[in-house]
């Protein structure tokens, strides 16, 4: 009781300490929208690169797993670089900034076919799926 009190103190037009409700649903379609999107890219992928883009079922599946095991890796270096970051836009606002225009180009990228062969092709897919992967956790890290 003594600390809801002293928390009025500090700051008379606090009234409660629970989040509204329509903040907390803002929140939560935050990362309803990008994960809706993540979910079609990762689904339809598979069928892409198999059917469209040429790669053998082994390959593109390797490549999934390798992606998989790069966001392992990359999503707690996210977590330290966000925790370390301090800007007039606040701690985690910055990354929706700074990160979705390279998301977008990359998510792009992944699905165009450009006309190439053999190892050129696979490290083509890696590279471009991978850095999507990597934006989409730089934007994504901040909100959960």
């Amino acid at each position: 009781m003594e600390e809801r009190q002293l928390k009025k103190e500090r700051n008379p037009h606090l009234l409660d300490d629970r989040v509204p409700f329509h903040r907390r649903i803002s929140y939560a379609l935050t990362d309803t929208g990008g994960n809706l999107l993540y979910c079609i890219i990762s689904s339809y992928l598979l069928y892409f690169y198999t059917d469209v883009f040429g790669l053998s079922v082994g390959v593109a599946g390797t490549l999934l797993l390798i992606a998989r095991l790069v966001d392992a890796v990359d999503a707690p270096i996210w977590g330290m670089i966000i925790d370390r970051t301090k800007s007039k836009y606040g701690q985690s606002r910055p990354y929706f900034l700074w990160m979705s225009i390279p998301f977008a180009v990359f998510t792009i990228l992944t699905f165009v076919t450009p006309n190439l062969d053999g190892n050129t092709k696979i490290a083509y897919a890696a590279t471009t799926y991978i850095l999507a992967g990597i934006c989409y956790t730089g934007i994504a890290t901040p909100i959960t």
